[in-house]
């Protein structure tokens, strides 16, 4: 150990502004070297009577003074050096590089861990850095310290090793991987582990420094396509554990059959096309499977089902039932007073309940056209999310 105290003394004293005769140097060199050798072993009183010696030979010097304050501060203090560290301390690293401050408001003495001294730079604060082997998860580590007047601190840590990772269990949904047709889905799990979470994260939420375990609960508003929803965890050791629940979200497309349009005050050859219009328009915006007209045309003349039974609203359930539709588009286009009109409603096959219903009018045949598109496109904002 250099013991900064003679380092200062020395590096001072005999360079102050004036000259002094070279024996009379020497001489003090000595007595105050005799003096920093007997303050270093605990004897302040021989110390002192060393300073009083190399005062007679030179006085009113200023190192002498500071050395002799010093020595006298030094028999005062009853203050113990302090120790700056956790009492415990949790790592997955072995072996550990321990670090912490011993600071004093004179000189330090010694510094030891578990009985074994430790090498320092400075007499007054010193930064401990020692490595310390953690094999069989760590223990109890005593620190102690000592100044030159005797008084003494100590401290006992507790090391701990934890090298296991969080646990992160996701109860809902079951499956880290999975396809839902709803656009929200409830994310529920529990995040445990033996000692504090530094950090747990799920989705966009997160809480710092809780006990395990952790339990969280949260709705996530989903896009259309893979969902990517991490969960993180992390201990004050610094272990980690991360999942993604990936939720696929699609909405399934609707089986939809489009009846042949009734004609009311029109031809016949209008109103089909008007139905083949908005069929198509369905088919376009790609969010239904479209039941093929030819197809439909042929189950419905295999159950003698009439083009003007089959597109009725009262039928329409019992129509799709047979296509294996879920959804059925029935109409007309009727002329009245010059005004063209589109009438379309959309059934649910199961319930039989009318879910949708819409009358356009049309300024002219050329509208019709158009206005097909529209109803489509109406269609499709009402059951596509």
């Amino acid at each position: 150990m250099r013991n900064v105290f003679v380092t200062i003394i020395f590096a001072l004293i005999f360079f102050a502004a004036q000259p002094v005769d070279a024996g009379k140097q020497e001489k003090v060199r000595d007595l105050l070297s005799s003096a920093v050798t007997l303050y270093n072993s605990g004897d302040f009183l021989r110390a002192l009577a060393e300073v009083d010696k190399a005062e007679k030979v030179w006085k009113n010097n200023v190192d002498i003074k500071y050395m002799r304050e010093r020595i006298s501060n030094t028999m005062k203090d009853q203050t113990a050096p302090g120790i700056q560290i956790e009492e415990q301390i949790i790592t997955n690293t072995n072996p550990y590089t321990l670090s912490f401050f011993v600071a004093d408001d004179f000189d330090l003495a010694y510094i030891m861990i578990n009985d074994q001294k430790i090498e320092y730079t400075l007499s007054l604060n010193a930064q401990i850095i020692r490595s310390v082997d953690l094999t069989g998860g760590g223990g109890e580590f005593v620190i102690k310290t000592s100044d030159r007047k005797g008084n003494i601190s100590s401290k006992t840590i507790n090391i701990v090793l934890d090298k296991d990772a969080p646990g992160v269990v996701i109860t809902k949904p079951e499956h880290l991987k999975t396809r839902v047709t709803e656009p929200e889905i409830l994310v529920e799990g529990k995040i445990s582990d033996a000692n504090t979470l530094k950090l747990a994260s799920y989705g966009d939420s997160s809480v710092r420094n809780v006990p395990p375990p952790c339990f969280f609960r949260k709705k996530v508003v989903l896009k259309p396509g893979e969902n990517v929803i991490p969960v993180y965890a992390e201990d004050i050791a610094g272990n980690s554990t991360a999942v993604d629940l990936r939720i696929t979200y699609y909405n399934p497309a609707l089986t939809t059959a489009v009846a042949d349009f009734d004609a009311r005050s029109t031809d016949k050859t209008t109103a089909i096309a008007v139905s083949d219009w908005i069929r198509n328009a369905l088919v376009k915006h790609n969010k239904f499977n479209i039941v093929d007209r030819s197809n439909m045309l042929k189950i419905l003349n295999e159950q003698k089902f009439q083009d003007a039974v089959a597109n009725t609203e009262d039928n329409a359930a019992k129509i799709g039932k047979l296509l294996n539709a879920q959804k059925m588009v029935v109409g007309n286009v009727m002329n009245l007073l010059g005004q063209v009109y589109i009438n379309v409603s959309v059934i649910n096959v199961e319930s039989g309940i009318m879910e949708y219903s819409k009358k356009l009018k049309c300024s002219s045949p050329d509208d019709l056209f158009p206005g097909a598109e529209v109803i489509a496109a109406d269609i499709v904002k009402m059951y596509v999310k």
